[in-house]
């Protein structure tokens, strides 16, 4: 019965955090074209028919990513149109056919990053994820590719969470919005 319980209040954990990363969030990240951009959760389906996951990358990556898919430029007209794109996605499910377009998406995160991730982050509040300190703590990998991974895997816990994030124009740090 304990196990049960347990199982139970896992769950619904997980689906009150699923249901905090909101449209506005992702309207505010692709708006966001300054050298410090936010991060989006998007769906990805690849291409034919490949299982869609949840990919949690830079909204200028992602944007990149749009580009390439479409063959779009880098005029005015063909930004706007990238973002005109990403925002006509009500659910954020995105399918991408080119291989360059998901490679742009640089999703670093591992299952296992994520799920330490949100072990560290449950119980937390709100307000001690905003900490630097926690999160630099949290990041801070010996190597590269840990690094990367659980910089991506904090950043995709925090919105789900309903805390959006940004990283820094010239460490690849991750910053929680106050």
């Amino acid at each position: 019965m304990t196990r049960i319980l347990l199982l139970l209040f896992l769950f619904t954990s997980f689906l009150a955090r699923a249901g905090g990363y909101t449209q506005a969030m992702f309207r505010d990240a692709i708006a966001n074209v300054s050298t410090s951009p936010d991060y989006v959760l998007i769906k990805v389906i690849g291409s034919e028919g490949q299982s869609e996951r949840t990919v949690c990358t830079t909204a200028n990556l992602f944007l990149g990513a749009i580009h390439l898919e479409y063959g779009l430029g880098y005029t005015e007209g063909d930004q706007k149109r990238a973002c005109d794109i990403a925002l006509a996605q009500p659910e954020r499910s995105f399918t991408f056919h080119k291989k360059a377009a998901i490679d742009n998406l640089a999703d670093h995160e591992t299952p296992e990053a994520l799920a330490d991730v949100r072990k560290q982050f449950a119980g937390k509040k709100d307000s001690e994820l905003l900490d630097d300190n926690f999160i630099r703590s949290v990041t801070s990998k010996p190597s590269s590719a840990s690094h990367v991974a659980y910089r991506d895997a904090v950043a995709h816990a925090l919105l789900e969470r309903g805390i959006g994030c940004r990283m820094g124009d010239i460490a690849d740090n991750l910053f929680p919005h106050q």
